[in-house]
Formats: structure tokens, sequence, C-alpha cells
């Protein structure tokens, strides 16, 4: 009511202008729905072509097809895993680290790497015929020992004889050649042992202390023939779960020493019982096992008789394997009453001194393919995605479990992908006490580290053989030592550069990044490659190699490095070098680099610096001055001083652009790697010292050699036990025995005694020239 008439007619006009181009809006906003809108205004746009062809999909090798699988999980990412364990009757060893280590390695990829769920399942087996027998052996030869005295010193000669006949007869019964040179070797330290015994037990200072000790030496023979004896007789049962613990307990503190992950579940057999007799009683039931004398068998001419199974998928070349199949029922258990020689056994009737549960056909334990059975479906279900073991476990083990679960759930398939992994050999033989190369995982820790045995594993395939040697392992530590050295000097280096800053890139920069991109694809190619570790250890040492010269170059042109780029890809270096469990996941390298955390570390980091500074300095005046006992100074704070406060103080080369590097580790680390420099320094020394004393001695023999008339080449007293009659020259024509040498032979030392003449010949060509 304020406005005059003029403002009356403006306001209008605005309101109108506002009214209309809220409708014109409203307008534009229908149109864009429009479909004649979308054909002729909206920009084209076509989505970029995904090409993700099957080698960069994971695929693992697979015993059942024996070809590298494409890895399709039953349920999107989530899997479903069973491992078999150990038998825990004995120390673990190299064998058993080289098919636990390789698993973890593969659970951890699939983990970490490709993003699947995973639950793993790894049993124990605490009862079995070995637990059985090496219990009561060793609970009987302790209370042996305990009462062998002067008074039994008769009875314990005649035990010991006893032990020796024993002995024979199994060596006589002996068919693998390496068990039978075992076996030679305790045949002749027994003999002595008795050698000894028998004079003892005549001599009038025998004391009962001696006759322990030569007990002692005889253990393990006299601990069989005492189970032989009175293994029956053993009624506390207890022996067998003390055994099997002790020995459990000693294998997962040896799986965590070497860095593997404990399963997600962990069973064991006593605790599974009710659970495999109730699936035995399916089986019975369903005509795919019967009962005889007490004991369970699974017919394997059934089985494979109908429509849907078919037994030994694993191994069929294997079904009919007699040995191997009565290997697999175990050393207290004959089968003489099973209906067919293939059938196995599902449930053991027990005999006394044997430790047994009840079940509808009496007293009892499980045999030892049915466990595994049990206890993985009891967690797993029907059917799951893996199952992992070594590869002696194909036949029979894993194809009797394969037969009796399709038998109990009527099923085709129960396991998706079976991944075995591959021996593991000692210096190129099968590793056996009896070439006295068996190495448990303790002895192989005293002498390497945990790291060091992983990227053993690592440089080669999971599924192969493996060859355990003191080259392979040097090259390991070498491995170990550039992988901890890299990201220590890029640690030092990040810190020196300070806050991460970026900056136009050079060449060097997009080189150093289309490096990592390369290198990126190919380890992801490497890993869907059926986790070939090996291929992707390799292209991650190169690019460590590239990394270094990127910044060994940057420094000695006095050009920037790009903290950014450097601290990407030491990023990724080390995620990958975490998920193989080389490095730890709770070490954080990159820490000091661009981190607010308040650590010891960045208080002590800028005062290192600044010593490191002031006595580079110093170093720079005393060089010109010529003052070496600054010098000398100088080099004790560097290699003594500083060591001792965990300061690793690198000098580079006076015209780097970073003339040092500052490194914060234990002294422990710092000495222990400047020992193995020295060492390593030493055997090439002494290599060298070596190879030069073979070249002098084969220079001495040569230089012997061609001394020799060609008459005498076949008449020294080594060639005289081969032959006995010889021509006019002097060559062999007859063997010792008479046998005429054969034309091609002759030819052979014809050929022999003229490259001799004419050595000698050259030889007194010298000599006379020489006397002239």
């Amino acid at each position: 009511t304020k406005l005059t008439p003029p403002h009356l007619i403006i306001a209008l006009n605005s309101i109108n202008s506002l009214y209309t181009a809220v409708i014109l809006v409203r307008r534009m906003s229908k149109d864009t729905q429009d479909p004649k809108y979308e054909s002729s205004h909206k920009p084209a746009w076509q989505p970029p072509s995904e090409e993700i062809s099957l080698k960069d999909r994971l695929h693992l090798y697979n015993s059942i097809t024996r070809k590298k699988d494409l890895f399709i999980p039953k349920q999107s990412n989530i899997v479903t895993w069973y491992s078999c364990g150990p038998t825990v009757y004995d120390s673990s060893h190299m064998g058993h680290a080289r098919t636990y280590l390789s698993i973890d390695i593969l659970r951890r990829v699939l983990t970490e790497y490709f993003g699947y769920n995973i639950l793993y399942v790894m049993n124990i087996t605490d009862v079995d015929d070995k637990i059985i027998k090496r219990g009561r052996s060793k609970y009987l030869f302790q209370r042996y020992v305990s009462n062998v005295d002067v008074e039994r010193r008769l009875e314990f000669r005649d035990d010991l004889q006893n032990s020796l006949l024993l002995l024979q007869e199994r060596l006589s019964s002996e068919n693998d050649k390496d068990k039978k040179t075992m076996l030679k070797k305790m045949l002749s330290g027994l003999e002595e042992t008795m050698l000894e015994t028998q004079q003892l037990v005549k001599s009038p200072d025998c004391h009962g202390d001696e006759l322990k000790r030569l007990a002692r030496t005889a253990e393990y023979v006299l601990s069989e023939y005492l189970d032989k004896k009175l293994g029956a007789s053993v009624t506390d049962h207890g022996i067998f779960q003390q055994l099997s613990s002790q020995y459990e307990e000693e294998f997962h503190r040896d799986m965590k020493d070497l860095g593997i992950l404990p399963p997600d579940a962990l069973t064991r057999v006593t605790e599974y019982v009710p659970e495999i007799v109730s699936f035995i009683e399916v089986l019975v039931e369903k005509k795919y096992a019967y009962e005889c004398r007490g004991s369970v068998y699974f017919t394997t001419n059934h089985f494979h008789s109908t429509d849907i199974h078919q037994y030994a998928k694993l191994m069929p070349e294997a079904a009919t394997n007699l040995a191997q199949l009565q290997e697999g029922e175990g050393e207290l258990t004959s089968g003489e009453e099973k209906k067919a020689s293939q059938d196995f056994v599902l449930w053991k009737a027990s005999k006394p001194g044997e430790p047994s549960w009840p079940s509808p056909w009496g007293q009892g334990r499980p045999g030892w393919h049915i466990e595994c059975s049990v206890m993985a479906t009891e967690i797993l279900g029907a059917q799951m995605d893996i199952h992992s073991g070594g590869v002696d476990l194909k036949f029979p083990h894993h194809d009797n479990e394969i037969a009796q679960t399709e038998a109990f759930y009527d099923s085709k398939q129960w396991v998706n992908y079976f991944l075995h992994t591959g021996h593991l050999t000692i210096d190129g033989c099968k590793m056996s006490k009896s070439l006295k190369n068996f190495i448990t995982i303790r002895d192989a820790l005293q002498r390497h580290s945990a790291t060091q045995l992983r990227i053993f594993f690592l440089l080669h395939t999971w599924d192969s053989v493996l060859d355990y040697s003191s080259r392979a392992l040097e090259e390991a530590q070498v491995y170990e030592a550039t992988v901890k050295n890299f990201f220590l000097s890029l640690r030092a280096r990040l810190q020196q550069l300070g806050d991460c800053k970026g900056g136009k890139w050079s060449k060097r920069e997009i080189d150093l990044n289309n490096a990592l991109s390369a290198t990126q694809t190919q380890i992801h190619r490497h890993l869907c490659d059926s986790v070939n570790t090996g291929g992707a250890m390799r292209q991650l040492r190169e690019m460590i190699t590239l990394v270094n010269v990127y910044v060994s170059e940057a420094d000695t042109a006095h050009n920037t490095i790009d903290s950014i780029l450097l601290l990407k890809t030491g990023s990724y270096l080390y995620k990958i070098y975490q998920i193989l469990g080389v490095l730890s996941s709770q070490q954080n390298i990159f820490m000091s680099a661009g981190s607010d955390a308040d650590s010891g570390e960045d208080r002590v980091m800028p005062l290192a610096m600044l010593t490191a500074e002031f006595r580079h300095q110093v170093r720079k005046l005393a060089r010109v001055s010529k003052n070496t006992d600054i010098l000398s100074l100088c080099d004790k704070l560097r290699d003594e001083e500083l060591v001792e406060v965990g300061i690793q103080l690198e000098d580079k080369p006076e015209n780097s652009q970073n003339p040092y590097l500052m490194k914060l580790r234990s002294k422990e680390d710092i000495m222990k790697e400047r020992g193995e420099k020295l060492k390593q320094l030493e055997d090439k020394a002494k290599d060298k010292e070596r190879q030069k004393r073979i070249m002098e001695e084969k220079q001495l023999k040569a230089e012997a050699q061609r001394k020799i008339p060609p008459s005498q080449l076949f008449k020294s007293p080594v060639e005289l036990e081969k032959y006995s009659l010889f021509d006019d020259d002097g060559i062999p024509t007859h063997y010792k025995d008479g046998e005429v040498i054969s034309g091609k032979t002759r030819k052979t030392l014809r050929n022999a005694f003229e490259s001799q003449r004419k050595k000698y010949e050259k030889y007194l060509a010298e000599q006379s020239s020489q006397d002239s």
C-alpha cells in the first residue's frame, strides 16, 4: 500500500519475468525426459569395451582334470576348503613344511589378493597305527631301560640278540631301496652293540649304567622287538593321547614359527568317533560297505559298478596297486578277512594293546581314510570347493575319501578342485633317514629364517618337485636381503625427501610409472596362472631394480625425485610382499613418510640426520686437509657408535645428490647383515682359492700325463688291473680275465694312444729345445 503506481508496475513486471523464467525451466526439465530430446540433444557416450580374457581370471591346477581350470566357487566369493593335516607321531619335517607353507601361500593369495572369503578346515590325525605303535614301543622301552641292571644282563643280551634276528628278518623282506639301505646301516650298528654287550656281560666290571647306555644305542630296534613281544599287554591307553598331544603341540609351534596362518576350524579324529560310526552305518545300509570279524570294509567293485560313480578318480592307473593300497591300511592292519584285495578298511576291530571305541560291530577304531570324509562334511557339507594335501596322498588316501563320500551322498562330485603340493627332495635325493638327509622344521629354522624358507618356496611353483639345497637357500637368502635393503633404503629416502610433493613428470617418471603398470599386469597374470608365485617374485625383483636405478640416476644427475610416485610404487610392492607373507602386515615402513603418528623414530630421525650432515661436512674438510685421524673418527662413528644405538649410516659417492643414507634398525640386524656380507666375501675368496688349486692340480696332472711314453700309457698299476695282454705298441688286446677286447673298444684305445703320442712328442721337442 505504500508503493506508488510506477513502483507497483516495476514490481509486477519483475514478478512476471520470474514467473516466465520458472515456466521455461519447467519446460526444459520436461523436454530432457522426452525421447526426442535424448536422441537429438544428449551428447553421445560409448562405454569402454570390456575385454577380460580368461588369462586374467584365476585358474588353479586341478588334480582331478590334470589341468588348470577356471576357479568358480559354489557361492559367489565364499570358498570352502579342507586340508589334510599331519599324523602326529613324530617331529614335523621339511616335507610337512613343503605342504603347509605352500597351502598357506595359496590361501593368502586367494584371500588377500583375489578377495575370497575362505572357511579353511584342517584335521589332526591323533589315532592311527603309527601313533599306536610309536606310543607302545616308546612306553615299553622306557620301562625296559629303567629295569636293566647287572642281575638282568643275560636277559638283556638275549633280548638284543632277538632284536638282531628280527632286524635281519625285516631286511630280507624289504624291497624299498632307501629303507633297505637304512636297515643295513642299523644292522651294522646293532652288530657292534651286540659284540660290545657280549664282552661286557662276561666282565666282572659290568655296571648297570653301561648296560643302559648300550640299550639306548639300540633303542629303535629294541623298541620294535619289545612291541612285538609285549605290545598286546599294554593297557594304559593314555600313552597314545600323550604322544599325539606332544607332537601336535610341536607341530603347531613349528607352523607358527614358519608364519603359517592357523586354520579357521581344527578337527581331531578322536573328537569325531560317534559321527564316523554313524557315517559308516549309512554306507553299510547302502551296500557300499560290509562287516567282517568286527571290521568294516568299503567295497570298491560295487562302488565302481554303479552308473554315477568311478573309483580312483585322481589316479586310475594306481587302482590295482595293491602295495599302495596296503600301505594306506596301516602297519597293524592285515586285511586278510576282506572280500576283495581292492577293498579298504573303514572301521578296524581293535586288538589287545590298542585304543578302542564302541560301535555296532564291536570295540574298534576308525580307519585312516574315513576320518577326513566325516570331519570335512560335518563342517563344510556335502560338497566343497577345495581339498588340498601333499601329492603323496593322491592314492589311496584321497581317492578313497572321494569314493566313500560320494557313496554316502549318492553324488557325482564331492570336491570341485583338488590341489596337491609337489614333492620335496634334498640335494636331488628323496628325503630319507637312511640317506641321513632327514631335516626337521626345527633344524631348518636353526639354519635359515622363516622368511628365507618362505621365499625359497615362493620362487617355485607350489605343485612342482622342489629341491632343498644349499644353493637354493642361498638364493632365498640373497632375495630376502634385497627386499629388506630396498624397503629400508626407500623409507630412508622418503624421510630425506620430507612431505610428499609432486611435480611435472619427466620421461623418467613416465617410464617408471609405465613399468609399474606393466608389473601390476604381469603379477596379476602370474597369480591368475594357478598362483605362479615364482613368476610374480621375479617380476617384483625386476621392479625393485628399476626403482633403485631411478633413484640412483637421479642422485648422480642431481635430478628431482618424485616422492609421490616413489611412495606409490613402494606401497604396491610392499602390499604384494605382505600378501605373500614375506613382510608382516604389522610392519609399516612408510610410517615416517607423511604420517602424523607420534613415534620414537619421528623424534630420533631429525637428530640422526643432523648428526649425519655434520659428519659429512667434517669428512669433506678432512679430505681436503688429508687429516686421516679425523677420517678415522668419522668411520668409527659410522661403523661402531651409531650402530650401538641402532642407526645404520651408508656413505654414497661424493658426487651424489644425497651423499649419505640413514636407516634406523636394530643393532642385531645391522651386525647380522655385516656378518653375512663378510661371510659371502670369505666364501667367495675361498672359492676362488679352491678353483685356483683345482686349476693348478689339473696343470700338474696334465704335465705329468704328457711325460708318459705312449707305450706305457696302459701299463700303470691301475690299468694293469684291467688288461692282461698288449700289442707291440702297448695297446691292450685282452681284459684281465682273458676276454678279447672288441674292435670298437680297440679303436677307442688306439685313439687315446695316438693322442698321448702327440703330447709326448711335443714334450720331448720342448725338452730338446731347452737343452739346446
